[in-house]
This record gives C-alpha cells, sequence and structure tokens, in this order.
C-alpha cells in the first residue's frame, strides 16, 4: 500500500486512530490489536460505495459513469473480513500488532466494473472516463496479507466473482426495498 502521507480528512483521521493505538499500546499497556481491512464488500453495502454503485446502476438501467478506471484495488468479501476480525479476538500473542486483512489480489477498478457488468449481462453501457479522478485520488490501494497467514492462519476465502456474485443477488433481490431507493 501507499507510505504516502494522508491526502484526505478520511485517510488522515484513520492515520489518526492507529497512531493513537499505538500510543496507548505502548505508554498504558492497553491490549489493542490493530486490523486494517481493505475495500470490503458485500450485501448492504452503501450504495454509494463502488461495487453497490455499479450493481445498482445496472439494476435501474442507467448507463454507469466513472472514471478511466485505472485505479488498483483489492475487494474483499465481508464475511473473510469478519472471519479476520473474530481470529484476530481470539488469538493469542498478537497484542500491540497492526494487521492487514487482505487478499493481496490487485485488480483495477475497470475490471472490478467489468466483471460485475460480465456477471449482470452487461445490461447498461460503461461510459468510462465520463467522471474525472478525486483531487486526492489514490492510484494504487491495497495490502500485504503476510503477517495475518502467519499471526491468525488467516486469508480470503471467497473468490472475486463468487463474493461479487453473492453481492448481486442480494441487491437484485432487495433493491427496491434498501434504503436509498
Amino acid at each position: 500500500c501507499s507510505s504516502d502521507l494522508p491526502n484526505s480528512p478520511y485517510a488522515a483521521s484513520k492515520a489518526a486512530s492507529l497512531l493513537f493505538s499505538r500510543f496507548a499500546f505502548q505508554n498504558y499497556q492497553l491490549p489493542i490489536v490493530m486490523l486494517i481491512p481493505f475495500m470490503v464488500y458485500g450485501p448492504r453495502q452503501n450504495r454509494a460505495m463502488l461495487i453497490s454503485q455499479a450493481i445498482t446502476s445496472a439494476l435501474a438501467g442507467e448507463d454507469f459513469e466513472m472514471t478511466m478506471g485505472e485505479q488498483v484495488r483489492e475487494i474483499n468479501y465481508v464475511s473473510d473480513i469478519v472471519e479476520g476480525i473474530i481470529r484476530a479476538a481470539v488469538a493469542s500473542d498478537i497484542v500491540g500488532e497492526m494487521i492487514n486483512l487482505c487478499s493481496g489480489e490487485r485488480l483495477t477498478v475497470n475490471e472490478i466494473v467489468t466483471k460485475i457488468m460480465d456477471l449482470m449481462g452487461n445490461p447498461v453501457p460503461v461510459k468510462k472516463g465520463a467522471l474525472p479522478y478525486r483531487e486526492v485520488e489514490i492510484m494504487k490501494h491495497f495490502g500485504d496479507n503476510a503477517k495475518a497467514k502467519k499471526l491468525l492462519d488467516y486469508q480470503v476465502k471467497t473468490p472475486v466473482e463468487v463474493g461479487l456474485r453473492k453481492t448481486i443477488e442480494y441487491f437484485r433481490a432487495n433493491y427496491k426495498n434498501e434504503p436509498g431507493r
């Protein structure tokens, strides 16, 4: 992942919480473990997020407008992240550790959207380049899961296509009943 300084208030607040947690562990011996989940998706995800936004645009029959999609991300199905949290909660000898919960699998935003649309039968046009990159766009954001494997015997089990399929099925079944519609 990027070693640059935070470039938004959200990123700064995440970095500050990790620094404060490390401070509390080192100075007050609080039993803290810092878990860093990477781009979590699945049923009930906020509709403003990339994956749910692409799915709901397709369900609504609306063209999906996006950037050129060159950003590199990794996506992790929610049940895999929950398993990592549970493993950390019951693990011994990990107090003070900072552990990424991630797959390490890298995809571009364009590849993610293409997979979603392919799984849905390509119901709407994808308009790449219709949106500009955000001013504070992070072009590469992914993690290293080696520490999670070593300390928690953890690795993501849900293949991207399976997780996307489950998420699509959820939104298809609940599209009209979900908040925001």
